[in-house]
């Protein structure tokens, strides 16, 4: 991903993206969009501007349906969706920075946990998976 794909993600999205990850996808983008090819039923986190805001409206159209803890509060406006598993499950990082690293929520328990402090360490997750596509394919 570009920088001008990710000025006009963030105008369409209406705020400007945590440092982390802006960096995470100028850098990581084209590895992310390869790994996914080589591991199809791996869940990759999204590398496509148009995927990450169609996600994140889609989600914002529909916070009331998902719910989030044992208070079943709505989806949160600055949680940002950075990918999904396919199953109803989704990856997001904090918009606010009010919490670093990449975090998980079910759809089954509406729990969040964190998944990873670092893109870093999600990307050591990707690089063990490479090792092994066989098993993601």
């Amino acid at each position: 991903m570009k920088e001008k794909d990710i000025k006009q993600l963030e105008v369409k999205l209406g705020y400007a993206l945590p440092k982390d990850y802006r960096d995470f996808l100028l850098n990581k983008s084209l590895e992310l969009a390869k790994a996914k090819k080589i591991l199809p039923f791996y869940a990759v986190l999204w590398s496509n501007p148009r995927q990450i805001l169609k996600e994140n409206k889609l989600v914002r159209k529909y916070a009331d349906d998902m719910l989030v803890g044992t208070k079943e509060e709505p989806w949160p406006e600055y949680f940002v969706v950075v990918g999904s598993n396919g199953g109803g499950d989704y990856w997001f990082i904090y918009k606010d920075e009010q919490k670093k690293g990449l975090w998980f929520w079910s759809h089954e328990t509406q729990r969040i946990k964190k998944y990873d402090a670092t893109f870093d360490a999600y990307l050591l997750r990707i690089e063990k998976a490479l090792l092994t596509p066989e098993k993601w394919q």
